[in-house]
């Protein structure tokens, strides 16, 4: 059972700005970066307020559970709103409202990309064309190591290959100042990118 001193209980809900049940309950204390509130527990770092709060309602400890919300809100600490759930429960909830985000992001969401998804195709289709990795490189901001991995599929690989069929064809070509660049073939739209010395 977790018990709490009353001298902790007091501390606790001078932080919180209480309301009518149906409403949610605002954690008004310290909060970290991903959100959520930070109490200070006695013999622990920090704790989540919306943890603490189920767990002083319902008398005992959460244990590996997680005090998840039906509000959705991560401030909320409303023991009204709280429900105890398993890992897997907590993913499920966090997809169906829209709020997983997923650790390892791919393509231009990623912060560290340089290249964008259009990019990737005007590399594919160079890459179709015969061009080498470094030749590629040239004309973006990267290096001819990450269009090889791009050419074998280690990068950026949720962007399909360049169909060589007709209307999906790109062919080099001669750009006005004589550099390479490429254009698509069949009299369709234009997708230059000149690539410099």
């Amino acid at each position: 059972m977790a018990v709490y001193s009353p001298i902790l209980l007091a501390r606790f809900w001078s932080k919180v700005d209480v309301r009518a049940n149906s409403e949610c309950w605002h954690w008004k204390g310290a909060v970290g970066g991903n959100g959520y509130g930070r109490f200070k527990l006695p013999g622990r770092f920090n704790a989540h307020p919306h943890r603490v709060a189920w767990e002083m309602f319902n008398a005992e400890p959460l244990g590996d559970r997680f005090a998840c919300h039906h509000c959705d809100n991560k401030l909320c600490v409303n023991p009204h709103h709280l429900y105890a759930g398993d890992h897997g429960s907590n993913t499920r909830d966090a997809h169906e409202r829209g709020r997983y985000v997923s650790r390892v992001q791919s393509g231009s969401s990623n912060n560290n990309a340089r290249l964008t998804e259009p990019d990737v195709i005007r590399i594919k289709g160079m890459i179709a064309a015969g061009m080498t990795n470094r030749a590629i490189a040239r004309g973006f901001p990267v290096s001819d190591a990450m269009v090889s991995r791009i050419r074998k599929g280690r990068s950026w690989a949720h962007i399909g290959s360049v169909n060589q069929g007709e209307d999906r064809a790109f062919e080099l070509s001669a750009c006005k100042d004589g550099e390479p660049g490429w254009t698509r073939t069949s009299n369709q739209t234009v997708m230059s990118k000149a690539l410099p010395d």
